[in-house]
């Protein structure tokens, strides 16, 4: 079984996700309240993004 552990994920910042997409922080932020793509509050009330459930989340919006 091949699982993946939290030590293993790449988390991005938001920042990070815009430039990946040439989009805006606001856009990723939009996103993100729309549900259309997930993402990790860490306690300091910031968000990170785990890159692979994100650009699976992008690829099912964009087939649909």
């Amino acid at each position: 079984m091949n699982k993946r552990t939290k030590k293993d994920m790449q988390l991005w910042t938001p920042g990070e996700v815009a430039r990946f997409y040439s989009c805006t922080v606001d856009t990723v932020a939009q996103w993100r309240k729309e549900g259309k793509i997930p993402c990790i509050m860490l306690t300091t009330g910031d968000f990170r993004y785990e890159i692979e459930a994100v650009r699976n989340a992008m690829e099912v919006g964009r087939n649909e």
